[in-house]
């Protein structure tokens, strides 16, 4: 089976959006050289999901100059929403989300934040 990296991309996207609906659960145990005790830290992974739709619709599949400017659009909106959750918090991780299919980013913060 032949797959063009374009079908590739769009496979592996959809893969990614899956899990789209659970909080991902992380513990890391932190051992300090000078203590005897463990720390604990829980992270969440959040996925924060934008109203827009992703950069790849109808109208944008086979025209590369439309699907270009779509990104472009959906990558300034991500990036105004990750720059807000980002001034709320240093500790807060961005990770890499979705722009082609859908349109979410995902943050890897403190699990107090699920509260």
């Amino acid at each position: 089976m032949s797959f063009k990296k374009s079908k590739l991309a769009s496979c592996m996207e959809l893969a990614a959006m899956m899990p789209g609906a659970v909080a991902i659960a992380q513990t890391d145990d932190t051992l300090s050289a000078y203590s005897s005790s463990v720390n604990q830290e829980q992270t969440l992974t959040y996925f924060v999901y934008l109203s827009e739709v992703g950069s790849l619709t109808k109208a944008t599949v086979n025209n590369k100059k439309k699907l270009a400017v779509s990104l472009k659009r959906v990558e300034a909106a991500q990036q105004i929403v990750v720059s807000a959750i980002l001034a709320l918090d240093g500790n807060i991780e961005h990770l890499p989300g979705v722009k082609l299919l859908g349109n979410f980013i995902r943050i890897r913060a403190d699990a107090g934040y699920a509260a």
